[in-house]
């Protein structure tokens, strides 16, 4: 009977099922069901042309309505901590989503039709079984600031990563990444990246050093690191933490040229886990803390 319901607050609660006809809630803006138990919501949820936000983060879901295309209007899409095991091609209707976070699933693919969400500017794909990006999908959404692609099974990113100017963190640990994209220093406005526990990662382009606005560089745990490019001591101008460490290796395995050791200190950069390359007298030192 409440036809004119525009938002609702069900969170925390042991909610197993949103009984059905829903489908009166025309004007249904705001869904928030966070922490309860549900498996699906009712068919009748993709009525819901004027959905501007969907909260559904710590349930059960392993399906999601199949008229969700209808929500054309929404901006702020939150399903992490689910159990879906797909996302359906449908999403590529919500042509107004800012936020999609899909974190904490089942996920092993990124349907290409997310690539229409062109105004994507947060998307939590953290923690799936995702193997590659979708060819297209960083070209189309160039909008994105924040992209965690954390705990995946992905071993190559596109050079498209370079189009996203706008971009400020990246969270790409505990992947099987060898390497960035040359185009990664196209990231200008980027402030932190994080790469822990790619055990296979060797290699930093020499385009990090256009990276001006790195604040935060975090590999950790990353055993086949062994040197960065010499370009960011005079290109990282912003960069305070740099983080090296490796378990088992206190003085890390990372050996930092003394050109770079020199700039990153003046700086007051905090360098842990690296060493210093010999210098011309032969002399051998230690960069940061341990």
């Amino acid at each position: 009977m409440l036809k004119k319901l525009e938002t609702i607050k069900l969170d925390y609660n042991q909610i197993k099922k949103i009984p059905d006809g829903v489908h009166v809630w025309k004007n249904m803006r705001t869904f928030s069901a966070s922490n309860n138990l549900l498996v699906t919501l009712p068919d009748g949820a993709g009525t819901w042309e004027k959905l501007s936000r969907l909260n559904l983060k710590q349930n059960a879901l392993v399906t999601l309505p199949p008229d969700v295309g209808n929500w054309t209007g929404i901006q702020r899409l939150w399903l992490g901590n689910n159990k879906l095991t797909e996302l359906p091609e449908a999403v590529g209707s919500m042509a107004l989503l800012e936020d999609l976070d899909v974190s904490f699933n089942e996920l092993s693919s990124i349907p290409k039709a997310l690539e229409a969400c062109t105004k994507l500017h947060t998307l939590h794909l953290g923690k799936n079984s995702i193997k590659e990006i979708p060819p297209g999908l960083l070209a189309a959404t160039t909008s994105l600031q924040n992209l965690h692609l954390f705990r995946n099974k992905i071993e190559e990113l596109p050079s498209e990563l370079g189009g996203l100017k706008e971009l400020k963190r990246i969270s790409l640990s505990t992947n099987n990444l060898k390497t960035l994209p040359a185009e990664m220093g196209n990231c200008t406005q980027l402030e932190e990246l994080y790469m822990n526990n790619n055990t296979k990662f060797s290699k930093m382009p020499e385009s990090m050093g256009h990276l001006k606005m790195l604040r935060e560089l975090s590999a950790r745990s990353c055993k086949a690191l062994k040197a960065l490019p010499s370009s960011m001591g005079d290109g990282c101008v912003a960069l305070t933490e740099l983080d090296l460490r490796v378990p088992k290796k206190p003085k890390g395995i990372c050996k930092l040229a003394p050109d770079l050791v020199g700039a990153l200190q003046t700086r007051h950069c905090v360098i842990r886990g690296a060493q210093m390359k010999k210098g011309k007298k032969g002399a051998k030192g230690k960069a940061g803390k341990k």
